[in-house]
């Protein structure tokens, strides 16, 4: 998370979001198809919402009047929101929260034409965009270089983690497939996480980092200065907990690769030794790079389904910077919750005085 804008420190960031005479606004700034500056425009009942679990992550709607800039007609437009905050200097620190594509819905209302928008992030140019002929990936070659060929050609702004892996098959799609799917495809091969887009539109492509690894990026503390709304709600699922995972590949090209994880710690409550049966989680992994790879990616899977044991969902003022699956510092004293935190979705409602809603997993440190 990056929480510096125009010139400004963190922390005098911080010391403007967490003051309770804070001074919010938003604008919105309209691009053509290709990125070309239209002008602001009046958004009205704006919101973004972030859903880490989706193909496409990030969303966005709203309520706009026909104007010179926008139209109904005006296809493959851009929308970029901004959630401007007054600084100590009289100043405002301005940070983007996306770069959407939008479409328009007409309505009337009071004989004054008004659109409906709504809008997702570059990602739908990837969903939308689909294989005209089989597509190849060759043997012998970087995922990297596989992963930029695919995505250079939809995206001018691309941020690609180096990695020394390299495909050990030729691997191809069938007709039709979206390239999306492609460059998830090659994303999981080097348990990276999935193709996902910043607040300024660019594609992210970035290696997964266990969550005990992770460091904070942002801490919400029910303090004095806290921006916590009193409105939480704790969930459990400790059922269906599994307790031994194993993931394996059946390629006949390559070798044969399996890596098998037991939970079998006496401190812990899903254990072999404390549930006294054994629960597994088994499935096939069409491609992944070698055998430390697929031991990291089961760590990856384990993670995931420790995390979903307790689920937190809470509601803040506004927070800008928000992106991916932050890792976040929860201190609620109140509803006994004290520790890591990871954040698979939010929401923000762009209005005066328009609240954020974060849902996060805990960290579970294996």
């Amino acid at each position: 998370m990056n929480l510096q804008a125009e010139g400004y420190t963190r922390e005098q960031i911080e010391t403007a979001l967490f003051s309770s005479t804070r001074k919010i606004r938003y604008e919105y700034m309209a691009l053509s198809s290709l990125g070309e500056y239209l002008g602001f425009v009046e958004i009205q009942n704006g919101r973004v919402s972030f859903d880490s679990e989706s193909e496409v992550m990030r969303t966005f709607s709203g309520t706009i009047k026909e104007n010179d800039v926008i139209n109904f007609n005006l296809i493959d437009a851009q929308i970029v929101p901004y959630m401007c905050v007054m600084m100590f200097n009289g100043k405002e620190a301005r940070f983007p929260l996306g770069k959407f594509i939008v479409s328009f819905s007409k309505k009337s209302s009071n004989n004054i034409n008004e659109l409906d928008v709504t809008g997702y992030d570059l990602g739908k140019i990837a969903l939308d965009d689909k294989t005209g002929t089989r597509y190849f990936a060759d043997s012998e070659t970087a995922y990297t270089t596989s992963l930029n060929n695919l995505l250079e050609s939809l995206y001018s702004s691309i941020e690609i983690e180096d990695s020394d892996l390299f495909k050990n098959f030729a691997q191809d799609w069938e007709i039709g497939t979206t390239k999306i799917e492609i460059a998830n495809s090659l994303l999981k091969a080097m348990n990276y996480n999935p193709l996902h887009f910043d607040e300024n539109g660019t594609a992210i492509c970035n290696q997964y980092v266990p969550a005990q690894y992770r460091t904070i990026d942002f801490q919400y503390i029910a303090d004095k200065t806290s921006v916590i709304i009193d409105n939480m709600s704790v969930e459990s699922n400790k059922f269906n907990i599994p307790n031994k995972w194993i993931r394996y590949t059946e390629n006949p090209e390559v070798d044969y690769l399996i890596s098998v994880y037991v939970n079998d710690d006496p401190n812990s409550p899903y254990s072999t030794v404390n549930r006294g049966r054994i629960i597994v989680d088994s499935e096939v992994v069409e491609d992944i790079a070698d055998q430390n790879t697929l031991d990291s990616y089961l760590t990856r899977v384990v993670d995931k389904s420790m995390q979903a044991v307790d689920r937190v969902q809470f509601t803040t003022l506004n927070m800008p910077c928000h992106g991916f699956q932050e890792c976040l510092w929860l201190s609620v004293p109140n509803y006994g919750i004290e520790g890591k935190y990871i954040e698979k979705a939010w929401e923000m409602e762009l209005t005066p005085g328009g609240t954020m809603t974060h849902v996060c997993e805990r960290a579970v440190i294996l």
